[in-house]
């Protein structure tokens, strides 16, 4: 998998970046150009940090000068804009290693705005029952929890970080290697299919003393009996081959596949063959198929197979 390649862009605040994904600037740059060859744009619009965010961040980032605190950017933050984008979304890293994310959210209520601060990681959201992150309007207790919980992973958390890791891309890989195991012998199985249906008395004698469920040998041949009629069924109907009947009342209405014209007919009317055919599907039930007749949907729609157009201009 391809990594993101990203453009970084300094604030005023020392050790305060602002994140660009390389590709998506160009593409979203790109493609305002095509729509107005004149536009004097930047590949990088301005951004900024939000007024609401200033002070957490700026409190933090001078707090904590050995930290890279990096303001992570909204899709339609690279869609230009006459003025800077707001951010305040921010990811903070320490020697390349992720200690955690600032977030501002803002609510409404009783008519004025709230302004709530997030702080999470992986460690606060171990210790939370509900969500993933810590989330206050108090600013002082967010920035005390940044100071408690942001440093880098004991040696017990990484091994458990380790440890997660490694269990999430063994079975990963265990899925992925059943899959291509279960397609190819899906295959192979599926090539002998015809010669095992033909020689179940041989292949029986060889599978009997392994299996659990010994009616299997003789339920295998009804399965397939009924899933080769069900799909010659089928296929009739994507092939056009039979005519769709559906009974209102005393009326019998027909039409086919690749025709737009519906036929109504009366009992006395409707051809002799079909109904016929009609006569012994309402003899099953919903959903059954009944070989060289047809397939009942329930008691008012059928399927009747190999009948022609012609049989109802007779």
């Amino acid at each position: 998998m391809d990594q993101i390649k990203f453009h970084y862009e300094q604030t005023d605040i020392p050790n305060v970046v602002i994140q660009y994904d390389k590709e998506r600037a160009k593409n979203i740059h790109d493609k305002t150009l095509e729509r107005d060859p004149n536009a004097d744009i930047p590949l990088y619009n301005a951004a900024r940090i939000s007024s609401d965010a200033r002070e957490f961040i700026s409190t933090l980032a001078k707090a904590n000068p050995q930290w890279t605190f990096i303001g992570v950017l909204s899709y339609s933050a690279y869609y230009p804009t006459e003025t800077p984008a707001d951010i305040e979304w921010f990811t903070v890293e320490h020697k390349n290693e992720h200690l955690g994310g600032l977030r501002i959210y803002k609510t409404w209520h009783k008519r004025q705005q709230v302004v709530k601060y997030g702080v999470g990681n992986e460690r606060i959201a171990s210790k939370r029952e509900r969500g993933s992150e810590m989330v206050t309007k108090d600013m002082v207790r967010a920035i005390r929890t940044v100071q408690k919980q942001f440093s880098s992973k004991t040696t017990n958390e990484r091994l458990a970080e380790a440890t997660e890791k490694l269990s999430s891309s063994m079975n990963r890989e265990v899925r992925n290697h059943n899959r291509l195991f279960d397609v190819a012998f899906s295959k192979y199985i599926g090539a002998l299919q015809t010669h095992i249906l033909l020689n179940l008395d041989k292949f029986n004698d060889i599978v009997a003393p392994h299996l659990q469920d010994k009616s299997l040998i003789t339920e295998l041949p009804k399965l397939y009996d009924r899933f080769e009629l069900a799909e010659n069924v089928a296929v009739s109907s994507n092939n056009n081959y039979g005519t769709v009947v559906v009974i209102n009342g005393g009326e019998y209405m027909v039409g086919f596949k690749h025709d737009s014209v519906v036929m109504t007919f009366t009992t006395d009317t409707l051809p002799s063959s079909v109904k016929q055919y009609i006569g012994m599907l309402k003899l099953i039930q919903d959903g059954e198929f009944l070989r060289d007749v047809g397939y009942r949907h329930d008691e008012n729609t059928y399927y009747v197979v190999d009948v022609k157009p012609d049989e109802f201009t007779k």
